[in-house]
Formats: C-alpha cells, structure tokens, sequence
C-alpha cells in the first residue's frame, strides 16, 4: 500500500469503496490524511468496514471542510447526470480527483525521476500496457503494470525512481487527473464505447486527448494513431503546438512518424523493426498496431532492435483477449471476454471462421448492428445474459441463434452443435458487450468460460 504522504494533514472524502477506493482510503489514511468515505451500496460499505476504512455519511456534510474530493472510476462525473457527491463538490469549489491523480502527486513529492508510460485507447491498451513492461523487462530495465490493467495504483508499497511505470488508463481515470504528467503518453485508436458516460464520442475522444496533452505538457511524447478519424482530428489539433513531442503511428499512412511498409515498421530517424507479422502471439492488424505503440515507446527508453525482436518473440499473450483454451479433435476453444464492445469483437470475428459465438451481457449504446458483414462466418449464436433481446433483434433473421441466459448453457449447447458439424470449427467467447449484469468483472467471465470448458472437455487448458 502506497502511503500518500503528499496529502498529510488534508481532509478528503472518497465516493466509492469498490477495490480501488478502498485502495486510495487506506493509502491516504496511512499518509497521515483525515479521509471521509461512503459508499451508496451498502455490501461496498460493508467491505469497505472489513478492510478498515471508516464510513462517514457525506449527504449530510458540508464539502466546505474538504481539500479534495476523489471519487472512484465507475462513479459518474458528468453523464449521463453528475453523481450527487461531484455536485456538492463543484458547489463548494473542491477539486475532484481519481488515484492516478494521486499517483501523480506522489510521484512528483518523492520519485521525480521515476519514468511513467500511460497508455489510453478503446482497444488494445491492455495489450499494449502488457507488452511494454514485457519488453522493458526482457531488455534489462524493471518494469510494472498498474492501473486499469487490473492492479489499483495505490497498491503499489512504494515509487521507486528505478522502476517505469506502465499505466494502463481509462477514459473515467484521465477525466479525474488534472495533474497527470507523464514522459510518454499512447493513444491507439478511439470507437464508440462509455457513450453513457461522456455524452458523445467528440467528448469521449477529448477526454483521452487530455492524456496527449499532458505528456506534451511535461516536456515528453506523445504517440497517436493516425488510423481512426477521431484520432486523426487529434493528431492535427495537436501538431499546430506540439513541437517535436507528437508522435504519429500508422499502418497504411505514408504521412506518419512511423509506419508499416512491406511487413516492416519503419520511420525517418532510423528505427526499423522487420518482419511485424512473424510474432506467433501478436497476429493480427490489431495485434500490429500494440507492436508498433509498444515497440517504439521502448525504443523511446533506450531498447535495442535485437532485444525489441527477441522479446516480442518471446510475449506469450495476454489471458482473456483472444486467448486459445485449448483444442479438442476439430473444435477450437477461444476465451476472448475481454472483447466487451463490437470494435473488439470485430476482431476476433474476423481472425476465424466457422465460429460458434457465444454473444451477450451488459450492452453497449449501439448495439451490434455493426458486425452483421461478419455473420456469414458463424455457424450458430448463443446468447447469454439477462437482457438477450439487445442482441437478438440484430440476429432475426441473419443468423442462427439460440438464447442461452447463462454461460453454462451456451457452452454446452455450442458443444454439441459443433461436433455434430464434423468440421474444424471454433467456439469463441467474444461478448461484444460488458460483464456486469452477471459477473464482476471481464476476468471473471472469462476464467467462468474456462472453467466450463474444462470440465467438459478432456484437454489440458492453457
């Protein structure tokens, strides 16, 4: 636990006590902060309890007495209507932060020096956070993964200025860091997602831009893709005062920083990295836009080609994203739960063919309208989740489908469709949707899918 010494002697109140607010209340609280915590959920205030933080009714206090408010990611800030605490907070002038923020403020108290990458987008930043620390790690530096990744930030026991942060954040994070400054900032793609919680895509992309913004802030770089529209409009917005901070990345556009050209990702400084599609865990257009982000922040830090090559070689993948099960006689077992909107779905739909789909959860604004080129590639679908409807009214009539509810079901069912078929076939766990209508998180869904799986196939899972 991170002992937030730059906040000694503050008084705080934290709104939500899920794992990374009870994270930042014990953190402050060992820094000598006087913290006011709660929660609206009474099992979360509960846990909270558990774990040693006070709860504090915060409705009925003036936010007055408060040097900060920090509220956790899932808490709205603006949309779809501002949560009550962030109200009281703008109405008494008290700024709201998030734990990267607090990192940050830390960091620059007692390890100025320490190096930070933060790494945004829609898809593939856990990908992409992953593979840097892998290759920083491999080349000789040391190196952690932290942030939306999966590990709270304010769990780490200290800031070490030998260490390079690789900070995996959300859109909810950057929006609650007004003091984020870090050396090298990543924004790899933007597609429509959290539209609930920002009002519109322009606002979405502005909010990751911010990321941009304060790495060019801090004297460092920024590295943007010039592949989507909302990223492009960023990149141009950006270069009138970027000096020779901005960075632009590109698959197929000639007028990037860096870009790929007959199999090889190549720029006018001399970086050069061969062959891009001979890493056997990184196939893919998606997988070749992490490589690129991820190749060139290392190189950034001093990496070396021979070491950049050896260690992609050598990254073994990243669980729940397209991450291959198993094989049993024809069938192919595919866990791809981490793909929670259609973008990501997208991509696994198009690596396979003869798919037996399990499809559904928590929907996202838009449905999933935007896949249906890619039905002629399933065999079957099956729907789980509890309001399949938001996904079949898309199926009628396009595809075979099957409503399932829950993942148990759906597996067995896509199972025996698919030995019946008598062909290679695959049976991918690609939900284009959220968890949290059933399960607490992607992760939990995904080791659920492995586990069915396991008990009714005779392989050894991966």
């Amino acid at each position: 636990m991170l002992k937030l010494t730059a906040f000694k002697n503050k008084k705080l109140a934290v709104i939500g006590l899920g794992k990374s607010g009870i994270a930042t209340c014990l953190s402050l609280k060992a820094g000598g902060a006087e913290v006011y915590a709660y929660d609206d959920n009474e099992q979360s205030r509960e846990k909270a309890r558990q774990s040693g933080v006070e709860i504090e009714k915060l409705e009925s206090l003036d936010f007055d007495i408060f040097d900060g408010l920090i509220l956790s990611p899932g808490i709205p800030l603006t949309h779809p209507t501002p949560h009550w605490s962030v109200e009281k907070a703008n109405d008494a002038g008290v700024p709201i932060l998030g734990d990267v923020d607090l990192f940050f403020q830390q960091k620059l108290l007692s390890a100025p020096k320490a190096k930070t990458i933060c790494v945004t987008g829609t898809n593939g930043k856990s990908t992409t956070t992953t593979l840097i620390t892998h290759i920083l790690n491999e080349g000789g530096k040391e190196a952690l993964s932290v942030g939306n990744i999966g590990t709270p930030i304010l769990s780490l026991e200290t800031i070490d200025e030998n260490i390079i942060y690789v900070i995996e954040c959300s859109s909810y994070q950057i929006d609650l860091a007004p003091n984020l400054a870090p050396d090298i900032a990543i924004m790899q793609n933007i597609t429509a997602d959290h539209l609930d919680r920002h009002g519109n895509i322009e606002n979405y992309a502005d909010v990751k831009t911010k990321l941009l913004v304060a790495a060019l802030n801090n004297k460092g770089k920024a590295l943007i893709s010039l592949d989507d529209d909302y990223c492009k409009k960023r990149a141009e917005q950006l270069n009138a005062t970027a000096d020779d901070g901005l960075v632009t990345i590109s698959l197929d556009k000639d007028e990037a920083d860096l870009t790929l050209l007959k199999e090889k990702l190549i720029n006018n400084n001399g970086f050069i990295l061969d062959n891009i599609t001979s890493y056997e865990k990184l196939q893919g257009k998606h997988n070749y836009q992490n490589i690129a982000f991820a190749s060139y922040a290392c190189h950034l830090l001093g990496i070396k080609k021979d070491q950049l090559n050896q260690s992609l070689h050598s990254f073994g993948g990243l669980a729940h994203r397209m991450e291959i099960v198993g094989k049993a006689d024809s069938i192919l077992f595919v866990n791809d739960s981490k793909a929670t909107n259609t973008d990501a779905a997208e991509k696994s739909l198009s690596t396979f063919e003869n798919i037996f789909w399990i499809i559904g959860g928590q929907a996202k604004i838009g449905g999933i309208e935007v896949l249906s080129p890619l039905f002629s590639r399933v065999k079957k679908a099956f729907v789980i989740g509890t309001s399949p409807e938001d996904f079949t009214q898309s199926l009628e009539g396009k595809l075979d489908f099957e409503i399932c509810i829950h993942l148990e079901k759906a597996v067995n069912q896509a199972i025996s469709a698919a030995k019946i078929t008598n062909a290679k076939s695959v049976i991918l766990l690609a939900p284009a949707a959220a968890s949290w209508d059933q399960y607490e998180s992607f992760e939990a869904r995904g080791e659920h899918f492995k586990q069915i799986i396991k008990q009714n196939i005779k392989f050894d899972v991966h």
